[in-house]
């Protein structure tokens, strides 16, 4: 069976589109404590650009899925993705607050192109990020 070209490249795009998820670690604590939190893109398709450490750190919002369609706020949960991007030359880590009580620590080698997905607490309305070296 032989496929039309336009069909092929969309599949060859789409392969190379997606990004690997970040290597994680679960460690909330250390040196994330006393640097300031930022607050990540708010909205779908955003970039915005983070310099920890002379690194700059892209982070844009990938995609977010309602988990709440009748609008109720409490405690919903929506499963939002985030890409990483490192464009320096050293290693950070990235630490993502997802509700009051969990974190996700991201580990950002140079040349990183990785994604972040999680049910984030709507209630919350804006995802925050810290960084460590």
């Amino acid at each position: 069976m032989q496929f039309p070209t336009s069909l092929t490249l969309f599949a060859i795009l789409g392969m190379v589109s997606a990004a690997d998820l970040c290597d994680f670690n679960e460690a909330a604590e250390g040196p994330y404590e006393n640097n300031e939190s930022s607050i990540m893109p708010t909205e779908v398709g955003h970039t915005t650009i983070f310099t920890w450490g002379g690194n700059d750190i892209y982070v844009k919002k990938q995609s977010t899925q309602d988990a709440c369609p009748d609008g109720s706020e409490g405690d919903c949960n929506d499963t939002i993705t985030f890409n990483f991007k490192n464009k320096g030359t050293t290693y950070v880590r990235a630490r993502v607050k997802v509700n009051d009580r969990w974190y996700n620590g991201a580990y950002l080698k140079p040349g990183t192109d990785c994604d972040v997905t999680d049910d984030f607490t709507r209630k919350y309305k804006t995802q925050e990020v810290s960084f460590a070296s």
